[in-house]
């Protein structure tokens, strides 16, 4: 099978809503400008972008300048309705007056649902959207839905790679699903499939297995996540895109920050996904070995070295695994390493022109117990927070005035 190479935005809320101050409405125009120049430029050609939700916030005005700018990029795209984009208007506080019926949105837009095969690989994309009441929504998986993806299903054989996209994740809480009616019946559908589920909705970036099935949530592409507080209800972080590609049946994936040029991601430690975009980051609380998976990409260079520190002055080097359109490399920190009950791994990579690129994800260590499993940690706002000279770094630490802030959510 061919390399396939596809892109996905979602939550990209293009549109005037009362909900967001007008200088992010200007930020979310540049950086479909910023994507599209990346993307079109990238060193392996996008097969086609999927826009997995939210789209826009509301109404016909923002639909047709949200066109325009697709066209701006050199591939197919595919749009999933739901939530903002079905919104007929809003109110003074930024609540949205919602709509379940995507038929304005099919005149408009095209289809709402999607089943086609590219290069081996079969994309499902729907979204089974159903309006509770005037301002509040959730994914109902009807009969209807559950007859057509059945359908669908038939035409893919179990060992082909699967990929199915909806807006809204699929968040287990206890005997039952956020965001979900009828989700055990979807989940009880894809077993036996070697499937992969996308989605957007949350504005973070997560990676989990639910039921067996593996879901990638993806940040928002306008920059910003909820925070529940007036008098804009949201709090900035770093905008961005996914770049999958599969080889061989596998999908790998990689969020792209919009307008970074060099990146660093300490993606896993003990399979715990640290989520994202920075600067929000769920740490790990650790009771043996941290095992860790870190992503690099650069547009024109190359990463060269990779090293982490606990912030001793020692830098470790790690080992790259993979190279493609972005390298994977890991590396174990054994546990004695730890000498504090919080502590910040700091991932260090080195460029071919000597230039640096950083990532840290903060770390709570329990008494040694190699039987027990690593656990997440609650998630919190974390950012580096000094110059890149070496000396500085130290000095800062030497004064306990710690080179980091951390503020929990």
């Amino acid at each position: 099978m061919d390399s396939l190479t596809f892109i996905q935005f979602t939550d990209i809320h293009l549109g005037e809503s009362a909900a967001f101050p007008s200088e992010s409405l200007r930020q979310i125009k540049n950086n479909l400008d910023i994507a599209a120049e990346e993307i079109n430029n990238l060193k392996v050609k996008a097969d086609f972008l999927v826009v997995t939700g939210d789209a826009i916030n509301r109404g016909l005005e923002a639909a047709d300048e949200y066109l325009s700018y697709m066209n701006k990029f050199n591939m197919p795209v595919y749009n999933i309705a739901s939530s903002h984009d079905l919104a007929l208007g809003d109110k003074p506080d930024g609540n949205i007056i919602l709509n379940d019926d995507p038929k304005a949105w099919e005149e408009y837009m095209g289809p709402a649902k999607h089943s086609f095969s590219n290069k081996g690989v079969h994309f499902i994309f729907f979204e089974p959207f159903r309006k509770i009441d005037e301002f509040s929504s959730k994914n109902t998986f009807s009969d209807e839905y559950a007859t057509w993806l059945s359908a669908e299903l038939e035409k893919v054989s179990p060992e082909q790679a699967l990929v199915i996209g909806y807006h809204i994740p699929i968040i287990p809480i206890k005997d039952s699903y956020a965001g979900w009616d009828n989700a055990k019946q979807f989940l009880d559908m894809l077993q036996g499939y070697n499937v992969t589920c996308i989605s957007g909705h949350r504005h973070r970036n997560d990676e989990n297995i639910i039921s067996g099935i593996r879901q990638i949530q993806t940040g928002s592409f306008a920059g910003f996540q909820w925070n529940g507080m007036g008098p804009h209800y949201i709090f900035p972080v770093r905008a961005g895109y996914r770049i999958f590609q599969i080889k061989d049946s596998k999908l790998c994936s990689f969020y792209k920050e919009i307008g970074v040029k060099d990146q660093v991601v300490l993606e896993t430690i003990n399979g715990i996904h640290t989520m994202g975009p920075r600067p929000q980051v769920r740490p790990v609380i650790l009771c043996s070995d941290a095992i860790l998976d870190i992503k690099t990409y650069s547009t024109d260079n190359e990463f060269t070295k990779l090293e982490y520190t606990l912030g001793d002055k020692k830098w470790t080097s790690l080992s790259k695994t993979h190279s493609a359109l972005w390298d994977q490399w890991e590396g174990v920190i054994p546990y004695d390493q730890f000498h504090e009950k919080f502590n910040v791994i700091t991932i260090r990579g080195t460029l071919a022109d000597g230039k640096m690129s950083y990532d840290s994800v903060p770390v709570y260590i329990r008494e040694r117990n190699d039987a027990l499993s690593v656990e997440s940690g609650p998630e919190m706002i974390f950012e580096l927070m000094t110059p890149s000279h070496e000396e500085d770094f130290y000095k800062c630490q030497n004064q306990h005035d710690f080179p980091w802030a951390v503020i929990p959510r």
